[in-house]
């Protein structure tokens, strides 16, 4: 008799203790659910914002309007126009790790890059209107220039077009050390849409027929 109630009591035990460590572990797996939700939580406004910057990323930039220098001390700051119309500013000036990347000719795809991942985009953006026209007149640019050599490290303030077809930056309107004219149709109609968004290069201001 004795034998059995000590059995039973060590029966009880085993059961009593499985189960108080069973609820241990279900509260240990609720916690450890409730742990990784939060780490889910955490870990979502980094994918949304990288997903916006691969947004960004897959822009292409249209048009550029910028300012350089490489006589003194390296100088490149401006601003560029995406095929979407949204508008973005820069500045490498001074950044001896761009000079060194540009002056090896990139590829449009990685100055695309380059640029776009450190801009800061502007709260205006090219209408729709604009945009269209924009696209239409820059379809039949060509690479034909009239050049003139007027100063020596004076610098250069230059609007130029993206073309990731020929992988190729073309000269729209370039002032300064060599004032560099685009002899293509629809220059004039070009400078005129971009004008609008003050992308003029500083000798337009002395120019007429626009």
């Amino acid at each position: 008799m004795k034998k059995t109630i000590i059995l039973l009591v060590s029966l009880f035990s085993v059961i009593f203790i499985g189960y108080r460590y069973g609820l241990i572990a279900l509260d240990n797996k609720n916690l450890y659910k409730q742990e990784l939700k939060t780490e889910e939580q955490k870990i979502l406004p980094q994918e949304e914002n990288n997903q916006k910057t691969a947004d960004v990323d897959n822009k292409r930039i249209l048009i550029e309007f910028s300012g350089s220098n490489w006589a003194w001390a390296f100088f490149y700051k401006g601003t560029v126009v995406c095929n979407d119309g949204t508008i973005y500013s820069f500045n490498f000036s001074g950044d001896r790790t761009i000079a060194n990347l540009l002056s090896q000719d990139p590829a449009l795809r990685e100055l695309n890059e380059i640029i776009l991942n450190r801009a800061t985009q502007s709260s205006e953006k090219m209408s729709e209107t604009d945009l269209q026209e924009l696209k239409n007149y820059l379809k039949g640019i060509k690479a034909t220039y009239k050049e003139q050599s007027v100063a020596n490290d004076e610098g250069q303030s230059s609007i130029k077009f993206y073309d990731f077809e020929k992988n190729e930056k073309i000269i729209i309107k370039s002032c300064g050390d060599r004032n560099i004219t685009n002899k293509s149709k629809n220059i004039n109609k070009i400078l005129k849409i971009l004008q609008k968004y003050s992308l003029t290069p500083v000798c337009l201001k002395y120019e007429s027929g626009l």
